[in-house]
């Protein structure tokens, strides 16, 4: 196995659900294993290995373990910061937005006039922000809801079971993903927030669920834009930029 981010993020995702939900499946148990045999074979993590990784040989010892340590919020704390030495200089997850730019092909253009070459690659640059940040905060709601109990609203579930109902019958339609969230745009994603604006205020230090809401809004808005053809423009672009900061720097968990 390679020991990449991904894999200790999952490690972290293990390790707390074990300590504080307590209820492993057997493939959760084997891939534990799979995880802490890859981990104890690299030189390189000896010196930062958790005690729960070098000494629990499944997760059933982590929580045994890891108990003692006090309440949950405890044990969650102490887990993120054990599995953040081991990620070091990569804690950091790469920049999506960067990464989707990188491999974005825009030189087919040339057959366009300039001006709207340009309007193109400024839609096209909003909507990469636009994707980027709809997906890490739908990300982020799943990874929350690990842990913390996330109530749906009853007009947002009507919403997604009526998506749901459509890829069904439509079966040209693609399957948006493992996780309702997946069946929800920025307006929906924000009434779920605000919903339970008890348990993701931790998140947003300093701000409340008005500002949330208004922000995806506004994100919805220029979604409209762009989903339409409209042409944006440099406002519209730095205004994304705004928020795209403000978002990624908030969701880190």
């Amino acid at each position: 196995m390679t020991v990449d981010q991904d894999t200790l993020e999952r490690l972290k995702h293990l390790a707390t659900s074990a300590a504080t939900d307590g209820r492993p499946t057997e493939e959760d148990e084997k891939e534990f294993v799979s995880i802490r045999k890859a981990l104890l074979a690299r030189v390189e993590f000896q010196d930062k290995l958790p005690a729960f990784v070098r000494n629990c040989t499944n997760l059933k010892e982590v929580r045994s373990d890891i108990q003692t340590l006090g309440n949950y919020a405890t044990r969650r704390e102490h887990i993120r910061s054990a599995i953040g030495l081991l990620l070091g200089a990569e804690a950091v997850k790469p920049d999506p937005f960067q990464q989707v730019l990188a491999v974005t092909d825009l030189s087919k253009l040339v057959i366009l006039p300039l001006d709207i070459q340009e309007k193109g690659k400024q839609g096209a640059d909003c909507f990469v922000y636009l994707f980027c940040i709809e997906n890490s905060i739908r990300e982020f709601m799943i990874h929350v809801g690990m842990t913390e109990t996330v109530n749906v609203p009853k007009g947002v579930q009507r919403k997604i079971d009526d998506r749901k109902s459509s890829e069904t019958i439509r079966k040209y339609l693609p399957v948006r993903g493992s996780s309702d969230v997946y069946y929800c745009d920025f307006i929906e994603l924000a009434d779920i927030v605000r919903a339970n604006w008890s348990v993701f205020t931790r998140y947003f230090p300093g701000r409340d669920e008005h500002w949330f809401t208004n922000m995806m809004k506004q994100l919805y808005e220029v979604r409209l834009l762009i989903g339409h053809n409209s042409a944006v423009g440099a406002s519209e672009l730095q205004f994304l930029d705004v928020f795209y900061k403000i978002i990624m720097t908030s969701l880190k968990v």
